[in-house]
């Protein structure tokens, strides 16, 4: 009901033949865009529709696709043969087809005489000269109707590039035809919210300790109380005697990091899609260099609109039994305002946005560059495996924090100076800096780095461990729901 008929025919051939993997299927499509009558009694098995459903659910399902229905041998590479079956079969509905399959490209990719072969990942790089525009789209239109149409839940995957300083960058590549991410949908979201503030408050006396050692100095100038990640915690919890006072600040932290991810992963996804349609047809995916563009962008438009609980944090992290003057976050709200006005909770916002561009732009290079030392999953797509991509993302997250970790060091001092001397006078970015060189030195900046790098390990691995059950017990609720549907039950 989607389709024309003819379109429907064509499609239902292209389906058939991804399947069963060509299987008794001898053209993919006819140039009168009809199946075969052998295709029409084809039963399909378990195991074929189990690797079927998992590349679907794949982010470059769209592009394996259409390596799959090259791929007429199963061999696992593509031949000149099988290009120009393609084309043959398009060349009546298509006229880029005739014009591929006469001009040079053929010749200049398989060689003279044909006999080379294009592996999966030449086949990404190369598929825009191969395929026939109509083809693409037939993919395309087949792809996407799978995913959004039937009733079966597409499944929902964690966005690894969620290892960050201060705010997410909720941004990983795509290798789809279309050069877009999946799409977002609610039950993608309602996993990385939940990951997301789980994951952040099983590390939230980590968080505290490095916010501590970040801003010790403005208040004491005697020796650090400090010194690490085992004996900071131990002084913490000597000094206030309960072990909840770990976890002072991680309520501002979860109210702001909920909609935060939320709001990144849209912003995300709807930047994705301002690229004009002209760019995507030259381009066969997104670059990683486009991606930390768009993830920065994402995360300048959505700090201010939750920075201000960010600022809460960074002041109840630094409370104690014996300095307490916010009673909680509308407290600390209120006599914000009544002292500053509401511009007082955007304190420390300047360094925020100096930091956002050397941490992503460096976290997406250093990654690309590692990606294809990452362990691979086992599907021909060359995408790294889920923990394999963590692992990459927890060493590129490093390596950016080197250049953005002193803007996180400054933004929460200028939002706690105030606070522990009230009587100075709203020191600029300037004066900050020149206070931590003379109190610190160079190695201020850095202070609590350590701990910071030991926290994502494991916030990341939680993180993950979160969203992959959440996402599983969404999908067995839906599939139940669907087989309730079905007759007989």
């Amino acid at each position: 009901e989607k389709f024309d008929p003819q379109d429907a025919e064509r499609m239902s051939s292209l389906l058939l033949a991804l399947v069963t993997g060509h299987r008794n299927v001898e053209r993919a499509v006819s140039s009168s865009g009809k199946r075969n009558g052998s295709a029409e009694t084809t039963l399909i098995g378990f195991w074929e529709f189990v690797r079927f459903d998992i590349a679907l659910n794949e982010r470059n399902a769209e592009m394996q696709f259409a390596f799959r229905l090259l791929d007429r041998s199963n061999s696992g590479f593509v031949g000149v043969d099988e290009v120009e079956q393609l084309l043959h079969d398009y060349r009546d509905i298509d006229p880029s087809a005739d014009r591929i399959l006469y001009s040079q490209q053929l010749q200049q990719l398989f060689g003279k005489e044909g006999r080379r072969k294009l592996s999966y990942k030449e086949f990404t790089s190369q598929n825009a000269d191969l395929l026939p525009s109509v083809f693409r789209n037939d993919v395309r239109k087949l792809s996407q109707h799978l995913l959004n149409e039937m009733e079966a839940p597409a499944r929902l995957e964690y966005p690894v590039a969620m290892l960050e300083m201060g705010s997410s960058s909720a941004l990983s590549r795509s290798d789809s035809l279309s050069g877009k991410a999946p799409a977002v949908t609610k039950d993608h979201l309602l996993c990385v919210v939940l990951s997301s503030i789980i994951s952040r408050t099983a590390v939230a006396p980590l968080e505290r300790l490095k916010i501590l050692m970040q801003t010790e100095s403005i208040s004491s100038t005697g020796p650090r109380r400090y010194r690490g990640v085992v004996q900071g915690l131990k002084t913490i919890y000597r000094e206030e005697g309960a072990l909840r006072h770990l976890f002072r600040g991680n309520g501002a932290n979860v109210l702001r990091i909920a909609p935060a991810s939320a709001l990144q992963i849209l912003l995300v996804e709807l930047l994705r899609q301002s690229f004009p349609e002209s760019t995507l047809a030259l381009m066969p995916s997104i670059s990683g260099y486009e991606s930390a563009l768009i993830g920065g962008a994402a995360g300048l438009i959505s700090t201010p609109l939750t920075y201000p609980l960010d600022y809460l944090h960074g002041r109840l992290c630094i409370q104690k039994k014996s300095f307490e003057p916010y009673k909680g976050i509308q407290d600390g709200i209120r006599q914000t305002i009544a002292k500053n006005g509401t511009r007082g909770l955007y304190r420390g916002l300047l360094p925020t946005y100096l930091g956002v561009f050397p941490y992503v732009g460096l976290n997406f290079a250093v990654y690309e560059h590692i990606r294809p030392l990452l362990p691979r999953r086992n599907d021909g797509s060359g995408s790294p495996t889920g923990y394999g991509a963590v692992v990459g993302g927890i060493f590129a997250s490093a390596t950016a924090q080197l250049a953005a970790y002193p803007f996180d060091t400054l933004r929460r001092r200028m939002q706690v100076v105030e606070f522990v001397n009230p009587s100075s006078d709203r020191p600029r970015l300037r004066h900050i800096v020149m206070d931590l060189i003379r109190s610190d030195g160079l190695r201020g900046f850095y202070r609590g780095w350590m701990v910071n790098f030991i926290k994502i390990i494991p916030s990341s691995l939680v993180g993950m461990g979160v969203y992959e059950i959440s996402a599983s017990a969404i999908e067995n609720f839906q599939t139940q729901r669907i087989s309730s549907k079905l007759p007989g039950n």
